[in-house]
């Protein structure tokens, strides 16, 4: 029986979020099944977010917990990946979906749209590292998102290393099954990300493209990384093969 991915993010009408993830499921092709729900309409333009409408967080969760029951009783493999969490109560039922069924999941930490504008506040941002990121899921920040959650500058991790490692080690420290540091925010040619784990840390170099930019890079990145998990890949070769993923794209723009 194939593998079911359940993504969970925002719709965005430029393409990231929720299309952006079906996009990057899709790529795998008959590999793995999956489905979708939708937390948040936004409607976003050059000059940044200029609306978020949340759906409330039960229209959304209960399909996914009867999704998730479903795979259970067939013993099927299943991997949650979460992009857009839009409220504390958005934040509270992906939480109580990862617990309550011990689910597989990789969380896209969306904090704000890369045009201007916030998703989440800062007192929902300590919410979102206190109540989902305490748990064993695979998070993906890249370095603006590792500096916020962690209340750090993010200029410092642009350009240290070693700062950016730290940062994720704390995560894990927290609770965090893994950290996908993402470094394209970074200065270093190649590019580097860091997979850090609780006894494990893998530097994944990758070339860096001047002025590439891809709507939804981010929510394509942890989609195929969720993907590649649920084929039974561990965390470091599925962030290899997420990067992977994205070259291509990178390289058109």
């Amino acid at each position: 029986m194939r593998p079911l991915l359940l993504l969970v993010g925002g719709h965005d009408p430029g393409g990231a979020g929720i299309d952006a993830d079906g996009a990057a499921a899709a790529s795998f092709g008959d590999a793995l099944e999956w489905r979708s729900e939708i937390t948040a309409w936004t409607r976003q333009d050059a000059g940044g977010l200029r609306e978020l409408g949340a759906r409330p967080a039960e229209a959304w969760a209960r399909p996914v917990a009867e999704w998730l029951l479903e795979a259970r009783a067939a013993r099927r493999v299943v991997v949650l990946k979460f992009g857009l969490l839009p409220t504390r109560a958005a934040i509270d039922a992906a939480a109580r979906l990862v617990a309550d069924h011990a689910a597989t999941a990789v969380v896209d930490p969306v904090l704000a749209p890369s045009a201007g504008g916030r998703f989440l506040q800062p007192e929902d941002v300590s919410h979102l590292r206190c109540e989902l990121l305490s748990l064993p899921v695979v998070a993906t920040p890249n370095v603006p998102e590792l500096a916020e959650l962690g209340g750090l500058a993010c200029e410092e991790l642009a350009r240290d290393r070693q700062a950016r490692a730290a940062a994720a080690r704390r995560l894990v420290a927290a609770g965090c099954r893994a950290v996908v540091a993402k470094g394209g925010h970074g200065v270093e040619d190649p590019a580097l990300d860091l997979v850090v784990e609780r006894h494990a840390e893998t530097a994944l170099e990758h070339p860096r493209i001047p002025r590439a930019k891809v709507r939804g890079s981010g929510c394509r990145h942890a989609t195929v990384l969720a993907g590649h998990i649920a084929l039974g890949k561990d965390v470091p070769s599925a962030a290899r093969a997420a990067s992977a993923h994205l070259l291509p794209l990178l390289r058109r723009v």
